[in-house]
C-alpha cells in the first residue's frame, strides 16, 4: 500500500489544505486591514472636526480679546471628551487641557498639530497639539486579529478535513478499478473493467485499459497458439528421429541402411535447425532490434539475384518471373534478400500455371515499396489480416503439399520489415494477390 505522502489522495488533501489556509488567511488579512483603515480614517476625521471647533473658539475669543473665556470654553469642551487632550504652547507658556496618562506611549495616541491666533497668552500665534487616545481601538484591533487568526486556522482545518473526505470519495472509482484489475489473471483475461456512471476523467482510462486488455488477450492467445504450433512442428521430426533410432538399435542394420537412416535424420535435423533459426530471428525483431543497414543504389540488382535462385522453382511451377522498377534504399543485403525470397517462394507456390509472378519496386515518399504479385486463388480479407502472423497458413485451397514450409515465411518477412523500420501489406483483388513490405530510402 502506498504511503499517504506519496499517494494522490495525500497530495491533493495537503495542497488543498495549504490553498485553503492561504486563501482564508488572505481574506482575514484583508478584513483586518479594511477595519484598521476605517478606524484610522474615523480618527483622522474626528481630529479634524475637533480642530475646526477649537479654531472657531479661539477665533471668537481673539476677537473679544478674552483669554479667560477661551480657557473656560476649552475646559468645558474637553470635559465631555476624555479621550482628547490639547497642549497650547508659546515661547514662554505651555497650557494643557484634558487628561493624558503620564506614562502613555506615543503609539497609543493619534496627534494633530496646528496654529491658533493669539488670545492673551503671547503676542504671536500659538502652536496647538491635539491628541486622541486610541487605546480602545488598538485593543479592539488586537482582539480582532486574534479572532481572525483563530478563524483562519479553524477554517483551514475544517476545509482540509472536508477536502480530504471529498478527495477520498472522488477517488473511490479508481480504488474500485484497482480492485478489478487485481482480480484479473491469465484465466480471466476475457473480463473487462466496468464502472457505473464513470466520471469524464475516468471514462477514457477505462477505455484505454480495456483496449490494453484486449491486446494482451490477443497476444496471450497468439503466444499459446505459437507454443502449440511450435511443439507440433518440432514433435514430428523428433518422433521420426526417435523411431528410426530405436529401430536401428533393436535390429541388425547393414552399413547401407545405416547411411540412409543417418541421411534421413540429418534432413530432420536441418528442418529443426531452420525452425529454431526462424524463431530466433522473430524473437530479435520482437525485441525491437534494428539491424545495421547501408545505402544501396539499385535494389533491382539485389532482387534479380533472388530471382535467379528461384528460377528452377518457377520453371517447375510453370510460371514466369518479372521485375518492374528500381530504387535506392537503406537495407541489410542478406536479410532483404531473405524477405524477397520468402515472398517470391510463396507467390510461386500459389500462382496459376502459365501465369506471371511480378515484382514491383516503387518509391513512395520516404519509403521504397517492394510488392510481389501473382494470379491465383483469391484470399479472403480475414485471412489477409493474419497472413504475416506466425504459423498461419493460407486456406486449404492454397496450401502446398511441401512439408518444408512451417507457416513462418511471411512472419519472417514482417520481422525483417520491422528491423528495417518498415511495414508489410497484403491485398487481394479478384484473382490478383499482392504481398510486400517497405524499407527506408537513403537520407541525402
Amino acid at each position: 500500500m502506498l504511503s499517504w505522502s506519496n499517494s494522490i489522495r495525500g497530495r491533493l488533501s495537503r495542497w488543498l489544505a495549504i490553498q485553503t489556509l492561504v486563501s482564508v488567511g488572505l481574506i482575514c488579512t484583508a478584513v483586518y486591514l479594511a477595519i484598521s483603515s476605517n478606524f484610522a480614517t474615523r480618527q483622522t476625521e474626528l481630529l479634524a472636526e475637533k480642530q475646526r471647533a477649537i479654531q472657531h473658539l479661539a477665533t471668537e475669543s481673539a476677537s473679544k480679546n478674552s483669554a479667560e473665556s477661551l480657557q473656560h470654553q476649552l475646559l468645558d469642551f474637553f470635559h465631555g471628551h476624555p479621550e482628547l487632550s490639547l497642549v497650547l504652547q508659546t515661547s514662554n507658556v505651555t497650557k494643557t487641557f484634558g487628561k493624558r496618562p503620564p506614562n502613555a506611549k506615543a503609539s497609543m495616541f493619534r496627534q494633530h498639530t496646528f496654529m491658533l491666533p493669539e488670545y492673551g497668552l503671547s503676542t504671536g500665534p500659538i502652536q496647538a497639539q491635539l491628541s486622541m487616545d486610541i487605546t480602545s481601538d488598538l485593543r479592539f484591533l488586537r482582539r480582532l486579529a486574534l479572532a481572525l487568526f483563530i478563524c483562519a486556522i479553524l477554517g483551514a482545518a475544517l476545509a482540509s478535513l472536508g477536502a480530504a473526505w471529498l478527495v477520498r470519495r472522488a477517488l473511490t472509482p479508481i480504488d474500485a478499478l484497482s480492485s478489478q484489475v487485481a482480480k484479473l489473471s491469465p484465466e480471466r483475461l476475457g473480463e473487462r473493467l466496468e464502472a457505473k456512471d464513470p466520471a469524464a476523467e475516468i471514462s477514457p482510462l477505462i477505455t484505454q485499459f480495456n483496449a490494453l486488455f484486449e491486446r494482451i488477450e490477443g497476444a496471450y492467445a497468439q503466444m499459446e497458439e505459437f507454443n502449440a504450433n511450435l511443439a507440433h512442428e518440432l514433435r514430428t521430426p523428433l518422433a521420426t528421429l526417435i523411431g528410426e533410432t530405436e529401430l536401428a538399435l533393436s535390429s541388425k542394420r547393414y552399413e547401407r541402411s545405416l547411411e540412409e537412416m543417418l541421411a534421413s535424420n540429418l534432413e530432420d535435423f536441418h528442418r529443426m535447425e531452420r525452425v529454431i533459426s526462424d524463431i530466433l530471428l522473430l524473437a530479435r525483431a520482437d525485441g525491437g532490434t534494428r539491424i545495421k543497414t547501408e545505402p544501396t543504389n539499385s535494389i533491382a540488382i539485389t532482387i534479380r539475384e533472388v530471382m535467379d535462385y528461384h528460377e528452377a522453382q518457377a520453371e517447375e511451377a510453370d510460371v514466369k518471373l518479372l521485375l518492374v522498377g528500381d530504387a535506392s534504399a537503406m537495407i541489410s543485403r542478406t536479410l532483404f534478400q531473405r524477405a524477397v525470397s520468402n515472398l517470391l517462394s510463396n507467390a510461386i507456390r500459389h500462382a496459376d500455371m502459365l501465369s506471371d509472378v511480378l515484382i514491383v519496386v516503387e518509391t513512395t515518399g520516404e519509403e521504397v515499396q517492394i510488392a510481389v504479385c501473382n494470379l491465383g486463388t483469391p484470399v479472403a480479407q480475414e485471412h489477409l489480416v493474419r497472413c504475416f502472423e506466425r504459423f498461419v497458413r493460407l486456406p486449404a485451397g492454397r496450401v502446398s503439399s511441401d512439408q518444408d514450409h512451417f507457416g513462418l515465411g511471411l512472419a519472417i518477412v514482417a520481422a525483417i520489415a520491422r528491423m528495417h523500420g518498415g511495414k508489410t501489406f497484403a491485398r487481394s483483388v479478384d484473382r490478383l494477390v499482392t504481398m510486400g513490405f517497405t524499407v527506408a530510402r537513403p537520407i541525402h
